[in-house]
């Protein structure tokens, strides 16, 4: 069972294609670029900036955090004295750190959203006109 998880955490992390959040820096990046846009010239710029940055920087520190514990997985995976309970220790800090993780997230988004007006946010998710 411990070889069917750390592979399948190995072969997760090691997907092009996958990445260990669903939203990366990248996309906050982007997001923020798109943010930018529609609050220009509203003095809310700056305010805007700190909590795209600080979103940003959340999702880096969680990638490398995703990062090592792959590396120290993989370790433990190549020791077979290793443990099943040295696994997990691994895998729940992992864990802890990303719903710590997902809570700040979450906070910064609803900051964001406060920052904004009605018509920039649905300017922003909503390009085509608001949506009921």
């Amino acid at each position: 069972m411990l070889m069917a998880i750390v592979f399948a955490y190995m072969l997760y992390s090691a997907s092009a294609e996958i990445g260990p959040a669903a939203v990366s820096s990248d996309d906050v990046e982007t997001l923020g670029e798109r943010i930018m846009e529609v609050v220009a010239d509203s003095g809310r710029e700056p305010a805007v900036a700190e909590v795209l940055a600080e979103l940003s920087a959340g999702y880096k520190q969680f990638g490398k955090h995703y990062a090592t514990s792959g590396k120290a997985l993989a370790k433990q995976y190549k020791d077979h004295s290793a443990t099943a309970a040295e696994a997990f220790i691994i895998m729940d800090e992992l864990n802890e750190d990303w719903m710590a993780g997902q809570a700040r997230a979450t906070e910064l988004h609803f900051q964001l959203k406060g920052l904004l007006t009605e018509d920039e946010w649905n300017a922003l998710y909503f390009p085509g006109g608001k949506q009921e």
